[in-house]
């Protein structure tokens, strides 16, 4: 921070007391001794001493208690004046000592301060003043008898030519101090500036030799050679973090491509990734999970086929379903959770401190060709930063790529196995399809009668429909009742032909009257909800915008084909009777 004018003066100032002290003391001390030597010759022994001690105790105790005050050469200018004054005294009024004044004024010009002349000016005063009027005015002219007379016109010259000395010491003490701080600001500024530039050239030799680190703080707002290294520090850093990341991110991705090169053993190969990426990240543990399909019963499965922690009992659940937790919503959503504030009831994880609970997680799907084939978990007592989730993301497309080829793996060997067996079934059958023949031949009349007899049951199933009071349905649970199947008879009833519900062109939730909408829908949900089935007394809207009452009796069956639960029910006609009967047995 640059000085103010001020400060520097005050520093000059104090500085240039400091070596002015030394000459003056010199001085004071010197005339100390002088007046001990002038006792001795003018037999005023005594009177020096008990004077002399006197000043030097003075300006002593003023500079030793007052220094800060900066008191003291105003002492030591009074005291220059009372040994002028003493040396007068006991040399019985040789006044050429007056020209100690000058000597004196010299000495106290070294403190650059004109106004320290006015003590010593003020006491010369007053003390040739009363000479003059004690020995000119007073009638106690005896107490100045062993003083040379001084005429009032030499008092009047004495005073003036002191005067004029002073004032000359005075000036010249004011420029000299005027001259001196400007240069001493001058200095100050150009020392800042050679301290300053000395501080940029530094700085910038640290940069050169690669420490980003370095600091360094600006002279002020002007600094615009420290601001501009500032600025291209920051450039740098910014420089070399970037490659520091991209190094990062091309060594990981190549640890991780070597451990998919290297390995045939996939358990092996597994393990080792789980294990780098959690050291990679400075994780606490990893969980692979891997999709499984059950050909058998054609269900899906997130199965935990790796994991690495400090405590390896740490994944109680070995298999999950796509709708459970996180890892799950990660397989549906094809989309990563970064968690960072984890529940309370997440499981602890082993370290070498003891359990605790992690404090961030990540989960990442891994995806081929637009299919999710795993789900990665990591979870750290740290914060999971921006280039471990980027890490990440690139190796997971690795990761993705070489598992689709153990799915390949997986399904080619499942394939063989299957075609092995398979092989072994058809030999077996082979034989059996040679005996089976021999009787094909033997049944084949009683199949020809077989079919003969379905023909004929088939064709009384349509008379029975055709012929039907009402209409047969098969329909999804849904609000619009979309029909899968209706029998014929629904055009009779309704108006509509079953080629136009069955292409949902026609609703039957749709052109079901509104006042009994609720009531169909309660009583259907009653009955599939508890498995029962149903009995229905309600009104629907004829194609040509009649009333028709029905009654209809259903329930809930299983589709083998669509693998869903549906409705099946018989729709009839009830023609005049009274759907009040109806509405008092709702109630």
């Amino acid at each position: 921070m640059e000085k103010s004018p001020e400060e520097i003066r005050l520093k000059f100032l104090k500085s240039e007391a400091q070596k002015a002290d030394i000459v003056n003391q010199y001085a004071i001390i010197s005339l100390f001794l002088m007046g001990i030597f002038l006792g001795y010759y003018y037999d005023t022994y005594q009177f020096a001493l008990i004077v002399g001690s006197i000043s030097l105790f003075i300006f002593y105790i003023t500079k030793w208690f007052f220094e800060d005050q900066y008191i003291h050469p105003y002492v030591l200018s009074t005291s220059y004046a009372f040994f002028v004054v003493q040396f007068i005294y006991q040399t019985h009024g040789i006044f050429e000592f007056y020209f100690l004044v000058f000597i004196c004024s010299a000495l106290l010009v070294n403190y650059k301060n004109w106004k320290i002349l006015f003590p010593m000016f003020i006491v010369i005063v007053i003390h040739q003043g009363a000479l003059v009027f004690l020995q000119n005015f007073s009638s106690y002219n005896h107490l100045a008898a062993h003083h040379t007379t001084i005429q009032l016109s030499n008092f009047v010259y004495h005073i003036l030519f002191v005067f004029i000395a002073m004032g000359i010491y005075m000036y010249r003490s004011y420029i000299i101090l005027n001259i001196s701080i400007n240069d001493i600001v001058s200095l100050t500024k150009l020392k800042d500036t050679i301290m300053q530039n000395q501080k940029c050239i530094d700085f910038a030799e640290e940069i050169t030799k690669g420490n980003l680190k370095s600091s360094l703080i600006p002279k002020d707002s002007n600094d615009k050679l420290a601001y501009a290294l500032l600025t291209m520090q920051e450039s740098l850093k910014k420089i070399s973090q970037s490659e520091s990341d991209v190094k990062y991110l091309n060594k990981g991705l190549a640890q991780i491509n070597e451990i998919l090169r290297q390995n045939n053993d996939f358990k092996k190969q597994f393990d080792n990734l789980t294990t780098k990426i959690t050291h990679y990240v400075n994780g606490v543990q990893t969980g692979l999970f891997l999709v499984e399909n059950d050909f058998e019963e054609s269900e899906t499965r997130l199965n935990l086929v790796s994991h690495y922690a400090y405590d390896r009992n740490k994944y109680s659940v070995k298999s999950i379903l796509p709708s459970e937790g996180l890892i799950g919503q990660a397989y549906l959503e094809k989309d990563s959770f970064h968690v960072t504030n984890l529940p309370e009831d997440y499981p602890e994880v082993g370290s070498g401190l003891g359990l605790s609970a992690p404090k961030e997680l990540y989960i990442m799907p891994l995806i081929f060709n637009d299919e999710v084939l795993g789900v990665i978990e990591v979870a750290s007592f740290y914060k999971i930063t921006d280039l471990h989730i980027l890490y990440l993301k690139r190796i997971a497309l690795a990761i993705g790529e070489n598992l689709s080829s153990y799915n390949s793996i997986q399904k080619t060997n499942f394939l063989l196995e299957q075609s092995i067996k398979q092989k072994e079934l058809m030999d077996v059958q082979g034989e059996e399809m040679k005996l089976n023949l021999q009787e094909l031949s033997l049944k084949q009349d009683e199949i020809i009668q077989k079919e003969n007899e379905t023909r004929a049951i088939s064709e009384m199933y349509n008379s029975i429909l055709g012929n039907s009071p009402g209409a047969l349905y098969r329909s999804k649970i849904d609000a619009n009742w979309t029909m899968v199947y209706i029998s014929p008879k629904v055009k009779d009833l309704l108006g509509y032909s079953s080629e136009e519900f069955m292409k949902h062109q026609v609703h039957l939730g749709k052109i079901t009257l509104k006042e009994d909408v609720l009531y169909v829908e309660e009583k259907v949900s009653y009955a599939l909800k508890n498995n029962t089935r149903y009995e229905l007394f309600y009104r629907l809207v004829h194609k040509s915008g009649k009333i028709v009452k029905v009654w209809e009796i259903g329930e809930g069956i299983y589709d083998p084909i669509s693998k869903e639960i549906m409705i099946e029910g018989l729709i009839v006609d009830i023609g005049n009777l009274k759907i009040e009967n109806e509405m008092n047995y709702k109630k």
